[in-house]
């Protein structure tokens, strides 16, 4: 990740914060908006929930349309239904394919 700092930020290392990479940007780079983006894009794309569940309330809707229709996308990476939709297994409703 380090790899993908724009030159002009500075990347300090602290021995008080061993666990962080701490990234210091110039208010006025032409950088910093397009970094916030890739990375808020980033960590949304590989975020995964801490906690697990097979499935919600919205398990016959997601079978129909083939894919998760909860409204909460952080919440729904729990969701191991989810991970069965993304791969084309459909187990309930009008399109199911597994038995």
């Amino acid at each position: 990740m380090e790899n993908d700092i724009p030159a002009d930020f500075e990347v300090k290392y602290l021995e008080s914060d061993p666990e962080n990479v701490h990234i210091v940007v110039d208010k006025e780079s032409k950088n910093l908006l397009p970094y916030i983006k890739d990375n808020a894009l980033y960590s949304l794309a590989n975020y995964t929930s801490k906690s697990s569940f097979s499935c919600c309330s919205y398990f016959e809707k997601c079978s129909n349309e083939g894919k998760c229709v909860h409204e909460n996308k952080l919440y729904s990476t729990g969701c191991s239904y989810r991970r069965f939709l993304e791969v084309g297994k459909i187990f309930y409703g009008k399109n199911r394919n597994v038995n």
